[in-house]
């Protein structure tokens, strides 16, 4: 984020040799206090890399101390500061014993200054940081975890005693933007403020020189005297400048010197580049003249096994990925990001919604409104510098925790968030009016009822049709209505998504499954509505990478998994769909790495869809084994066989010869047994999901888990009941699963069936059944281990679970918790050709299976 130059100004990570301990201290910030035997750490550093994504409900939301001892040989003709680009969730800092400041808010930058406290030799540094949640702090709710830590990079930095000011929100004090700009010519303008020591040299000059990318001087100005405070000035107009954009991104470099008659006293370079956008309500948005589609995605900052302390390197590698999707478009959601971010966008030509971290709803309070403010100024001046920052927003789905208050308290929360809103929107024009605010809101009249949805420049709908509601074929209609009601909004997708776990494949694909098909079906949908709507400016696919957060519970608890990569960054087969459908460069993938292992019924002579995502117009040939199969022909981005599939490991390969591409996978083919003479089969591991329609593959073990059928003699399958499902119809429990790595199979399951049958033939067998309770309440009643509670009413089920007449489970769920893994293991002896079979004695509620 900075340029280290040999004059005026040093800076240098400070990220080495600290000492922390989880826990307050009272006394910590002592520059006695012994801290020997806390943990030695290297920043970046969070305490939830791995509380908050294991197994356990919870994560450490606690008070954290690092301490650091370090050598300082004072230089009087120097001032000190340190830089911290951020503190999660709020941070005192001490030195030497005394306290320097404080920062409220996870996200943003802040520097103090060291100078005065300092000594000669040892220093001690010590620094409160707390992820404590604080209702007067955003943001206060929000699907995503609250990491606590020096989770970025922190700076010393030293200038001489006259130097460009810290004091504008954390920012350098230094700012610089082109006006009037054209491809003919454009006028640098740089701002910004200088503090002026009255014990030092005083600043004779302050010279700017803007250089080129190929070096030579594009302008200069030498402002002589510089005054105490503020500074403003133009320099010469650049002719014929290189404009920046997503195709070329090119980067002035703008170098500002504060200089006495005898040596430098401060300097920063700093980028900038020529761009001029707009957005219309009709056609969406234009850069440098050109209308250009946002094509993109959001994207959450943590990793797994880093939590969000993620070096700077890896951040880029996610901005590197981003663009070679095809991506054009960040919402870097929901909070400022690492600086190292916005970089990467300047230099790849990344477009930028920046937001603050009001998530949910807002508090009605002075001091919320007041850390509103500072966070979006801090925002602002922090990241003014960037030219690939288009969009400030300042709100996202901030009615969504409006249901089921009472109507006085709705209303009040409605006026005071609309009061808020108006608030950051009218202070966000001021502080900068070349760039346009914008807010994401969720599926719900109460924006437009409100009004709030009329305040931002831009306004961008967070929508979810086919995934928490409806078909994704209804996403179209409601932009469409909501813009015939609203012509002269500027619009974009600012979400959408569905979840995919890479262990849940589907031939038969359905909402909320988790499956991968599913997924795709989901997004290809989307894509086609969007690319007939030319007014939605852009998309901005939940989410670039599955991201932490520890609330919830689905297939992957504490991963929200709707991203393009995983949370440990191996890239899905959706992420080359988009490929195939934004990049300019030639892309043929076949799409099977996410289901490697697959089953098929060959009794039943099922056939397979195997897709292959190009960007290519000609048709593209299979291979399996090297025999030819009849090419296919895309269609919006999609060429697809359907095949009876050989069973075994086979090459599958496919290729086209205009793109002079081909891209091959192995894949292992399974028979789902349905037969007796596929059941007989002494090696064979019948492995079934019950309740599910979808395949999950345990790689651990190797097996292939078949989904659910009805039973017909001769095979096997259920007998009565019906797919258990939880709120909204989803499928399965949505809670976490306690003692099981498998959640997907136990929140999946059958309930009130009358019997489960396996037709095998006659011998012994090993049986392992599976199951939850996964209720709380019947009747607004709570149970406590599912036993009755006096006076009110009975356990909501209790059944016995037999196989072959052998009692495996008496009274369940008597014993057991909600959504606690029961696994119970058997011998039992097929005998006189009836198989295997599970049944049930029900005594109240009905009978379930996993």
């Amino acid at each position: 984020a900075y340029s280290l130059l040999a004059q005026g100004r040093t800076v240098v990570s400070f990220n080495d040799h600290w000492r922390f301990q989880l826990g307050d201290e009272p006394n910590a910030y002592r520059s006695d206090f012994p801290d020997s035997k806390w943990d030695l750490v290297q920043l970046p550093h969070t305490w939830n890399a791995q509380d908050a994504t294991d197994s356990k409900k919870g994560y450490s939301q606690s008070v954290g101390w690092y301490r650091k001892s370090f050598l300082h040989f004072r230089n009087r003709a120097k001032k000190q500061f340190i830089r911290f680009e951020a503190i999660g969730q709020t941070a005192e800092v001490f030195l030497n014993g005394q306290p320097i400041g404080q920062h409220l808010g996870g996200y943003t930058a802040f520097t103090i200054e060291l100078s005065q406290l300092l000594v000669e030799g040892e220093n001690y540094l010590a620094i409160k940081a707390s992820n404590i949640p604080n209702p007067e702090v955003p943001p206060i709710s929000a699907d995503f975890t609250f990491y606590g830590g020096i989770y970025r990079d922190t700076w010393f930095i030293e200038t001489g005693l006259s130097h460009f000011s810290f004091g504008t929100f954390g920012s350098d004090g230094v700012f610089a933007e082109a006006l009037n700009v054209s491809p003919a010519k454009a006028t640098p303008r740089v701002f910004g403020k200088v503090d002026i020591d009255p014990k030092g040299e005083k600043p004779a000059t302050l010279l700017a020189v803007l250089r080129a990318p190929n070096g030579a001087v594009a302008a200069m100005l030498n402002r002589r005297n510089p005054a105490q405070g503020a500074f403003d000035f133009q320099l010469p107009p650049v002719s014929k400048p290189i404009l920046w954009s997503p195709s070329n991104p090119v980067l002035y470099a703008l170098t500002l010197k504060l200089q006495s008659s005898t040596k430098v006293l401060d300097s920063i370079t700093i980028p900038l580049g020529f761009r001029y956008f707009r957005f219309t309500p009709d056609s969406g948005f234009y850069l440098n003249g050109n209308r250009m589609r946002l094509n993109g995605a959001c994207r959450h900052q943590d990793l797994a096994g880093y939590g969000n302390a993620v070096p700077d390197d890896l951040h880029r590698a996610d901005m590197q990925a981003l663009k070679d999707m095809g991506g054009n478009f960040l919402r870097a959601a929901h909070y400022p990001h690492d600086p190292a971010i916005y970089s990467a966008a300047d230099n790849l030509g990344i477009v930028v919604w920046a937001e603050i971290p009001i998530v949910n709803a807002v508090k009605d309070s002075p001091s919320f409104t007041t850390n509103s403010r500072t966070m979006m100024q801090e925002m602002i001046w922090q990241n003014y510098n960037h030219p690939s920052v288009c969009f400030w927003g300042y709100m996202n789905e901030v009615f969504l925790a409006l249901p089921g208050k009472p109507d006085s308290l709705r209303q009040a929360q409605i006026a005071a968030t609309v009061a808020l809103a108006t608030n950051l929107d009218s202070m966000t024009r001021r502080a900068d009016p070349s760039r346009l605010t914008a807010m994401a809101l969720h599926n719900s009249e109460v924006y437009n009822q409100s009004g709030i949805a009329s305040i931002p420049q831009v306004i961008g709908w967070n929508l979810y049709h086919g995934w928490y509601h409806d078909r994704p074929d209804m996403v179209g209609k409601f932009l469409d209505a909501d813009k015939t009601r609203y012509p002269k909004r500027c619009y974009i997708l600012s979400e959408y998504g569905a979840g995919s776990d890479l262990r849940i494949n589907s031939h038969q694909p359905e909402i909320y499954d988790y499956s991968n098909q599913y997924k795709l079906r989901y997004h290809h949908s989307y894509l086609q509505q969007m690319n007939a709507r030319p007014f939605v400016g852009g998309l901005a696919i939940w989410n670039l990478v599955d991201f932490g957060s520890e609330g919830r519970a689905e297939t992957m608890p504490t991963i929200n998994n709707k991203g393009m990569i995983t949370h440990d960054r191996r890239k899905k087969d959706i992420y080359y769909y988009y490929q195939a459908a934004w990049s300019s460069q030639p892309i043929l993938h076949l799409a099977m790495a996410d289901w490697p292992v697959r089953s098929v019924a060959t009794a039943a002579n099922h056939q397979d869809t195997i897709r292959a995502f190009t960007n290519s117009s000609q048709a593209i040939a299979l291979y399996i084994d090297g025999k030819e199969f009849a090419p296919a022909l895309p269609q919006n981005n999609i060429a697809t066989w359907v095949l009876a599939l050989p069973l075994g490991k086979h090459t599958y390969k496919v290729s086209t010869s205009n793109l002079a591409m081909s891209d091959t996978k192995v894949v292992e083919v399974r028979d789902i047994p349905l037969t007796p003479s596929a059941l007989s089969n002494p090696n064979l591991d019948l492995a079934i999901n019950v309740g599910a329609s979808f395949q999950y593959y345990d790689a651990a073990t190797g097996t292939n888990w078949l989904p659910d059928q009805p039973y017909s003699q001769g095979a096997w399958g259920y007998i009565g009941g019906k797919v258990f499902r939880s709120g909204r119809g989803r499928i399965g429990s949505q809670s976490l699963v306690k003692y099981t790595h498998h959640q997907p199979l136990f929140q999946t399951m059958r309930d009130s069936l009358t019997a489960y049958q396996l037709d095998l033939p006659d011998g012994n067998y090993e049986v392992e059944i599976g199951l939850i309770e996964p209720l709380r309440t019947e009747a607004n009643v709570v149970y406590e281990l599912f036993t009755a509670v006096p006076g009110k009413s009975k356990v909501p089920r209790q059944f016995n679970l037999y196989v072959n007449n052998q009692l495996l489970l008496t009274d369940f769920p008597n014993g057991y918790q909600s959504h606690e893994a029961v696994l119970k293991k058997t011998i039992v002896a097929a005998k006189a050709g009836k198989g295997i079979k599970v049944h049930y004695q029900t005594k109240s509620g009905g009978a379930l299976l996993s």
